[in-house]
């Protein structure tokens, strides 16, 4: 049998289980003989159940935080049925016999190569009196006082395959696999800083203050970390969500809600949301004992997690926009120390990891536009300043080489989701003069620029492209910060132009925002009432402010605009 095997000196996994709550040393049992968990309100079943309770259970994988799934395997590329624990992950491999079917993730190297550390580059040690060495990456395993530390850890620990008594060499590899580090201190995810040694599967942590010599040692909730703790989230997908102060509110019977925290900078959080409505993304403190280092945020809706990706010590994210198909992230990260560093990253959110395209000083720095059929696209600005925006360009996502779209100022870039041509709004913004802008569209294709709006004085916000790209959405006010006096459809070449004005007196409220539900309807964010927002749907076939039809309403609790942040398609 594949079990978990505990020698003589392996107490640790034992006291830790005695001093569990009753309800994690007795999960529920469900009728169907899974073994369910109200801590997480997850079950495991069949052979997964048999591993893990064969192997440790609690004590060595944590609870499960999401549900048996199909996954991509990162280095083989192909699809397993996966579950994710709190200090591990489970793949069912039936092409290979017992007790091989189960295979553990090397989370320890993931969740280090998730952190830009190529352990491969850092020097070999030497092998040192008293430790276990290891010629395979040039790493020691030692004890960190007498008879205990990460080298008695190691040795005692292991999955059962030989069947004899104690624990092998080999066993404790299976469980464990091979030093990536030396030992040194790292601050882990509560914010404590202590002793860390990675492996390929795990990562040892060293508590010598702990008067129980069972803690000393703790391994590392890496599941957690690089996939996510449970959440519970759900959200429908066939609705549209509105972010309200830290609420992200779904317009569906009962009113779905996620309540986020409260962003470091005292703002509301941008949340950016997949165009599947099954990731949802924003930054938050990385930890509250130092609210102003940040993470970066990942939801999956899907299968209830919460994954953490850390920037960097002063990193800020500024931006971000998901691929087509919901599978990569694109952000950019400024480091707010004395040299202003930018790096310009694609995260893939099956293997947790970053590719960094773009890095250097943050003056100027690339910022994403847009990610659609077309490409990649971002614009540079310049951080902490009143500069505007310049240019338009395409990133190419192997290289991270920069193809030039649009030279200049611009105070909007809206590529066409087929990315053939862009939206651009020119002009000028003078501090204490009103604003004289124009909107074109730029045609790719041919390096003409059609001008839709003409320039003068007004402010033109708001600029999206229809889901097909036949037609072209914005919003005009007379001044920079005011709210919009109107709402303007058009062809893509400008022909066609509709108009909706919302001072009129027949619009229900001042309008906080406008995007399109499809083709032939559009819709609209309204503070219509003392501490209440209502969203509206206006059909371009009735363009007209008494036709606007309210589709829901719900509370405001906060000063700030409010927005879409998702509309499914």
């Amino acid at each position: 049998m594949f079990r978990f095997k505990f020698a003589k000196l392996a107490i640790i996994p034992l006291l830790l289980l005695s001093l569990m709550p009753m309800s994690a040393a007795r999960p529920a049992q469900a009728a169907n003989g899974d073994l369910c968990f109200p801590e997480t309100g997850r079950c495991i079943s069949g052979r997964f159940r048999a591993y893990w309770e064969g192997n440790g259970g609690l004590a060595v994988f944590g609870y499960p935080t999401g549900p048996a799934i199909q996954e991509r395997n990162r280095d083989t590329g192909k699809v397993y049925l996966t579950q994710w624990f709190e200090r591990n992950r489970f793949e069912l491999h039936p092409e290979n016999k017992a007790p091989y079917d189960v295979l553990l993730g090397r989370l320890g190297d993931d969740m280090l190569q998730q952190r830009g550390i190529d352990w491969r580059k850092e020097a070999r040690a030497n092998a040192q009196a008293g430790c276990l060495y290891f010629d395979q990456t040039g790493r020691n395993v030692c004890d960190q006082a007498s008879g205990i530390g990460f080298k008695t850890y190691w040795q005692t620990h292991g999955l059962e395959f030989d069947g004899r008594r104690g624990v092998s060499y080999a066993e404790s590899l299976a469980l464990f696999g091979l030093p990536l580090t030396e030992p040194r201190m790292e601050t882990n995810s509560s914010g404590d800083r202590v002793l860390t040694q990675w492996f390929e599967r795990a990562r040892f942590e060293w508590h010598p203050n702990e008067s129980n010599p069972a803690y000393r040692v703790l391994l590392g909730l890496l599941g957690n970390e690089l996939r996510g703790p449970y959440t519970g989230l759900k959200l429908p997908t066939d609705a549209p969500w509105v972010r309200t102060g830290n609420q992200v509110v779904a317009l569906a019977n009962g009113l779905p809600t996620l309540t986020l925290p409260q962003h470091p900078s005292g703002g509301p959080p941008q949340v950016v949301v997949a165009p599947n409505g099954n990731r949802l993304a924003y930054s938050d403190a990385a930890n509250p004992k130092t609210p102003a280092e940040q993470q970066l945020v990942v939801y999956d809706i899907d299968s209830g997690t919460r994954r953490e990706f850390p920037l960097g010590k002063g990193g800020m994210v500024f931006g971000g926009v998901f691929s087509p198909d919901s599978q990569r992230f694109a952000y950019t990260v400024i480091y707010t120390d004395a040299l202003s560093r930018y790096e310009f990253r694609v995260l893939d959110l099956q293997s947790g990891t970053s590719r960094v395209l773009l890095q250097g000083s943050a003056q100027p720095t690339p910022v994403v536009v847009a990610w659609n059929g077309g490409g990649l696209f971002v614009r540079k600005i310049i951080y902490a300043s009143d500069a505007p925006p310049q240019g338009l360009f395409q990133v190419e996502l192997q290289s991270g080489a920069l193809q030039t779209i649009a030279e200049g100022t611009n105070y909007g870039a809206e590529p066409s989701p087929d990315g053939r041509t862009a939206a651009l709004v020119t002009g000028r913004l003078a501090i204490g003069e009103p604003p004289q802008t124009a909107l074109g569209v730029l045609d790719r294709s041919t390096g003409r620029t059609t001008t839709i709006v003409a320039q003068r004085q007004q402010y033109i916000g708001h600029v999206a492209w229809s889901p097909n790209g036949g037609k072209l959405l914005h919003t005009r006010t007379l001044n920079n910060g005011a709210e919009p006096s109107s709402i303007h459809v058009t062809n893509a070449d400008g022909t066609g132009e509709q108009a909706l004005r919302l001072d009129s007196g027949a619009f229900p409220g001042r309008l906080q925002d406008v995007v399109w539900r499809n083709n032939g309807a559009l819709l609209l964010l309204v503070n219509d009432g003392p501490g209440q927002v209502s969203a509206f749907e206006v059909a371009l076939s009735n363009f007209h402010p008494a036709a606007a039809k309210k589709v829901q309403t719900f509370g405001k609790d906060s000063e700030f605009p409010d927005e879409f942040v998702y509309v499914p398609r």
